[in-house]
């Protein structure tokens, strides 16, 4: 679990997405070129808010066909959105709630700052590296 605030965040985004493709899907079935491609928008939108760089250049991919009223294409490409969103849905769930068992510990290394270096650096420097929570001890 990543915090409940995220949790909430990404559960409304899995809600939202999987709205926004069945609402193109149906537009797009209509002939409704204009209302697809801004909803098209508004997923590809809500999937560059969390990151969900794939299912974003998808949207993006429908909406821009229909920009250039090409039904065929646009539905084509709408095709792709169910699938890529199950494995951005899968991804995003596998690191939201991965199983207690499938989590590895978080390794705790004790951390003397030498003079002239700031814990900021350091703590930036571990973040980018990922190589876990840092505690910083004075010696």
């Amino acid at each position: 679990m990543l915090g409940p605030r995220l949790d909430d965040v990404l559960a409304t985004f899995r809600t939202r997405a999987l709205s926004l493709i069945t609402t193109i899907e149906g537009q797009l079935a209509s002939g409704d070129l204009a209302a697809a491609r801004s909803t098209a928008h508004q997923l590809k939108s809500a999937a560059g808010s969390v990151g969900a760089a794939r299912l974003a250049e998808q949207a993006g991919a429908v909406e821009q066909c229909a920009q250039r009223g090409d039904g065929p294409a646009a539905t084509q490409a709408a095709a792709l959105l169910p699938a890529v969103a199950a494995a951005t849905l899968t991804a995003i769930t596998s690191v939201a709630s991965p199983p207690d068992s499938a989590r590895p510990p978080i390794p705790v290394r004790r951390l003397p700052l030498p003079r002239g270096v700031a814990l900021q650096d350091v703590l930036q420097h571990r973040q980018a590296h990922r190589l876990g929570q840092v505690v910083v001890h004075p010696r």
